[in-house]
């Protein structure tokens, strides 16, 4: 009876293949398909997991800044004052943000996050540098690795993001549409991008923001889907 019935299957199949075989081939393009949609959810998720941290390191970034400034006059005086004591900009400017950050250790101007976010001031050395930009005094930057200087790829735009400081506030590196082919597509300096977009396709487009597909990234335009 057994082997009437894979006869039977066999000649129900017009290559000869018996339902084992058969079998064994579904069983491989369901191993196949799981492998690569729990690679494509993997993807996806570490996108938003990077995503909340950045909006996180803004968050307490800004709100330790306004707390600072509370305490001790506007930020825009803190060169001059770190040059009359001889001090270093951007370490005086750290000093001034710890005691509003939860901090597990700081040496100098680095500073490590509680959170295992690693945050460097990288100020104007002197008040004379504190340009105006766009309307905007910059005093200098905010250079945050949100997973870490121990983990991920130390790269702009992938796990380290630039925040601008200036008179005004803490705001994602780019305070107007600066060219995003120039800095944020050829250079990985992202942070107003990912904030304002709520994306990091950028990671799967090209220099010019051309995804795969033929889609082009833009200001308005966000996805390569």
């Amino acid at each position: 009876m057994k082997d009437i019935f894979f006869n039977k299957v066999k000649y129900k199949f017009n290559f000869g293949f018996t339902l084992v075989e058969v079998l064994v081939v579904i069983v491989i393009i369901g191993v196949v398909a799981s492998l690569s949609l729990s690679l494509f959810l993997t993807g996806a998720t570490g996108y938003k997991e990077q995503i909340t941290r950045v909006r996180k390191a803004y968050t307490t970034l800004a709100d330790a800044y306004e707390k600072a400034q509370l305490s001790y006059d506007e930020a825009d005086g803190w060169a001059s004052m770190a040059e009359s004591n001889g001090e270093d900009a951007s370490k005086f400017f750290a000093d001034k943000m710890v005691e509003f950050l939860s901090i597990s250790k700081q040496k100098d101007n680095v500073v490590l996050l509680f959170d295992g976010m690693q945050v460097t001031f990288k100020m104007n050395k002197y008040a004379s540098e504190s340009i105006y930009y766009r309307g905007y005094r910059y005093l200098g930057s905010i250079v945050v690795d949100v997973d870490g200087p121990e983990k991920g790829k130390n790269q702009y735009g992938k796990d380290k993001f630039i925040f601008d400081v200036t008179d005004k506030g803490i705001y994602p590196e780019g305070i107007s549409d600066e060219d995003l082919t120039e800095q944020c597509f050829g250079h990985g300096y992202c942070t107003k991008w990912l904030i304002k977009n709520d994306s990091m396709d950028y990671l799967k487009a090209d220099s010019t923001g051309l995804c795969e597909n033929g889609t082009k990234l833009s200001w308005t335009n966000k996805s390569c889907g």
